[in-house]
């Protein structure tokens, strides 16, 4: 457990995080000593950067919902998670409010819960209030006031709340399933009425909550407490009778799924196998989501008693109507959500099975429009080189796609792994529809030395498709393209080359006042190529060099033991609080900051940068010449100074024979202004 902790704080690993969460999962006690410290250990080391990581997110997330000891570093975790994950368009104070992230008398299981519901709220959805017994729906919800308007079946007006007091009072359901009368006696049946309505609430109840909404609904349609009673009591003897019919005699697909969970006899006789091929081959389908799931949920537990030839031809009864079997010619782009949804121990099953239908090929384009969670169970029910002849032939990879050929690469060949170039890179980013592994695949591409290396390997005489796929990237930073970039120079010489000189030069620059564009209030700071390639060198050794150094620094000392009186522990974290704090100002300062050529810049009568100015002092004509140069220019030897400086302040933007207040007091009277002289250029575009 202690390795995967550390091993979390390393690295964003989705598989490692994942495992760890797993582990989490199967702990008895998560109050121990050791669990305990370790996630207060794993959340200080994440900090910040949970809240720009889905996947860190998810796990805070995860990690909440199985009630893990309360502590001041998991509620700011999971405030920094909500920021990351939210998707309603409630306010932030609005989230955090209603949650109640803040308040220590609310459970951090609820607190996740809440936020849960909270993402899912629309118009339209079902509400219901246990203490009241009223039943209704959303009208609307007011982002501005954070206000829920509800109408009550019982009442025509609407009722405003807050929405805390909503996620406090109500509990919220997507929709109520036919509740059948007949007569005065209810014709539904209570074990189906009760597990659809379980999936219909937003959040798992106990059967008195469930008890207490039908309840309500059977009073409002007449129903008296007697036979409402009789029938809830019946469930028990209801679900015995179906448990005692063998799963062949099913009728419906609903009966078959009970009767295999009750199931624990011998494999299926011919004749059995043969009446429920019939069964199938007779059955019409509703196919929405959760009879899909059903459906494979039922075939799943059918391949422990009946052969796969048999479990073909019976599935080959229905296979026209299971959505998550489209048609082999219109597979490709079709949103898939019943293989996201099917639990993982079926997915390989259903994997198997749908290859055995139509072929591997088949699966295997299936497969390139899933997600990585599917690809773990799936991967080893289809041939590996059909999978990775569909990958070479896609016309596009899915970050998934991607993040499943690199971890994999030790067992592919070289041309599948060569589908892992620049634009592909940018394409898999850029989707609209981003999955966990969109963070992974662009952690890769900006912090994985060893990825970094392969990739320029592969794109060999071709330097400037990474520069353009960079460039075009639109769901990367300015900040994160430019370390990139400094990470490439430093692998490549060709990259820096084409970064610092002509098309390459000119793509960035382009690039950057994009960027800066988009920050309204802020204009580019400009200076010159000589002090951007020596800031990009000193970010890049904090990056490539002293960081890492860090990193090891930090492991040695945590083998020493316990982290409380751990001296070296300390320090190291201090460095690598001030490092990260040097970094993200550095990364700033590029962000804003445009490299220019001073060659051309046009001098005539107005100061600018890239010109000589030369005052003469009004109290005594003394003369003196400074160089007007960018925000990294200044040298007082060379009486250099940035244009964003006091005095550069002072001087830009003045004419020939203005006279201007020295930031000294001494006043001044501009008399010339001249270009830079060559040997100042030329050292000056250095670089």
């Amino acid at each position: 457990m202690e390795n995967l902790f550390f091993n979390a704080t390393e690295a964003e690993d989705a598989g490692i995080i994942e495992q760890l969460l797993s582990a989490l999962k199967d702990q008895s006690d998560l109050s121990s000593v050791e669990v305990v410290s370790g996630i207060d250990f794993l959340l200080e080391a994440w900090g910040d950067s949970i809240e720009t990581s889905p996947v860190k997110s998810n796990f805070c997330l995860e990690l909440a919902l199985l009630s893990p000891p309360d502590s001041a570093v998991f509620r700011i975790s999971l405030h920094r998670a909500f920021n990351c994950l939210k998707k309603s368009t409630f306010m932030k104070s609005a989230v955090v409010k209603a949650t109640g992230v803040r308040d220590e008398e609310i459970p951090i299981r609820e607190i996740a819960e809440r936020f849960i519901v909270l993402e899912r709220l629309k118009a339209r959805i079902l509400i219901f209030n246990p203490e009241s017994g009223r039943l209704g729906k959303i009208e609307e919800l007011d982002e501005i006031t954070s206000e829920i308007r509800a109408k009550w079946n019982t009442a025509n007006s609407t009722t405003a709340m807050s929405l805390q007091s909503a996620l406090t009072d109500l509990l919220f359901l997507q929709k109520l399933p036919n509740f059948s009368i007949k007569g005065k006696q209810i014709a539904t049946s209570v074990s189906k009425w009760k597990k659809e309505l379980n999936n219909n609430f937003m959040l798992t109840v106990d059967d008195a909550i469930m008890k207490h909404l039908t309840f309500s609904i059977a009073m409002e349609k007449g129903i008296t407490n007697n036979t409402f009673d009789d029938w809830w009591n019946n469930e028990t003897e209801e679900v015995n009778q179906v448990a005692e019919r063998h799963p062949s005699t099913a009728r419906t697909l609903h009966e078959l799924n009970i009767l295999l969970l009750g199931y624990s006899g011998t494999a299926f006789s011919d004749g059995e196998q043969e009446m429920l091929n019939k069964t199938f081959h007779k059955l019409k389908l509703d196919t929405n989501p959760k009879n899909m799931l059903m459906l494979a949920e039922s075939l799943a537990m059918l391949k422990s008693y009946i052969p796969e030839d048999g479990l073909v031809k019976i599935a080959d009864g229905v296979k026209d109507q299971v959505i998550f079997w489209p048609h082999p010619s219109g597979a490709a782009g079709i949103k898939l959500a019943a293989w996201e949804k099917m639990s993982a121990k079926y997915l390989s099953i259903i994997a198997q099975l749908t290859s055995d239908i139509f072929s591997d090929e088949y699966m295997a384009s299936l497969l390139l429009q899933l997600t990585s969670r599917c690809w773990n169970s799936i991967v080893p029910a289809i041939n590996i080189k059909t999978l990775a002849v569909a990958i070479e032939n896609a016309p596009f990879l899915t970050a998934d796609a991607i993040l499943w050929v690199w971890k994999a690469r030790s067992k592919l060949q070289n041309t599948t792994i060569a589908t892992i170039l620049p634009q592909a890179l940018r394409k898999a980013i850029d989707a609209p529809n981003a999955s966990p592994a969109t963070q992974d695949v662009k952690n890769l591409f900006i912090d994985d030395k060893v990825f970094q290396e392969e990739l320029i390997k592969r794109i060999k005489g071709n330097e400037m498709d990474l520069l353009r796929a960079i460039q075009a990237c639109d769901n990367m930073r300015m900040d994160e393209k430019q370390s990139l970039l400094v990470k490439c120079s430093a692998i490549s010489s060709v990259v820096k080359n084409h970064i610092e000189k002509g098309e390459g030069k000119k793509m960035f620059a382009a690039a950057g006042r994009k960027h800066i564009e988009k920050q309204s209030e802020d204009a580019a700071d400009i200076t010159s190529f000589r002090s951007f390639a020596q800031m990009m060198d000193t970010l890049n050794d904090i990056i490539n060099k002293q960081i890492p150094e860090n990193s090891a620094a930090i492991a040695h000392a945590r083998s020493y033991g316990d982290l409380r009186e751990n001296a070296e522990y300390k320090a190291a974290k201090e460095r690598q609080a001030y490092l990260q704090t040097r970094r993200d100002e550095i990364e700033s300062s590029v962000i804003r900051t445009q490299p220019m050529n001073f060659s051309f810049q046009e001098i005539a009568k107005t100061v600018i940068p890239g010109s000589t100015v030369t005052v003469a002092y009004s109290d005594n004509e003394e003369k003196e010449t400074f160089h007007v140069l960018g925000v990294w220019d200044s040298d007082p030897e060379t009486n250099s100074i940035a244009y964003t400086s006091a005095l550069g302040k002072v001087l830009n933007g003045q004419i020939l024979n203005d006279k201007v207040k020295m930031p000294d007091k001494r006043k001044a009277v501009i008399i010339k202004i001249d270009p830079l002289s060559k040997q100042l250029l030329d050292k000056l575009n250095e670089a």
